[in-house]
């Protein structure tokens, strides 16, 4: 899990590194972006919390089953 967040970090920093290389990063769009990153925040310390008290493998089934309804969800509102 933590690797997955690392990932995510590392990732978001670069795509804001190219972003704002390319001229694309304005400030009228900052109150969205914190916003944005505020509640991802909240969510990673849920999710830890929730790990925490969880074992790993029952959290590991409900990660990957949340993530997989989040993907079918995805597939089918874009398939309408």
């Amino acid at each position: 899990m933590q690797a997955l967040g690392l990932s995510f970090a590392v990732s978001t920093i670069a795509l804001a590194v190219n972003v704002a290389l390319e001229g694309e990063l304005r400030l009228s769009i900052a109150s969205d972006t914190i916003a944005g990153l505020a509640l991802a925040c909240a969510g990673m310390w849920i999710g830890q919390a929730i790990r925490l008290r969880m074992s790993p493998t029952t959290f590991r089934k409900w990660f990957f089953t949340s993530l997989m309804a989040l993907g079918v969800y995805l597939a089918v509102r874009s398939a309408l």
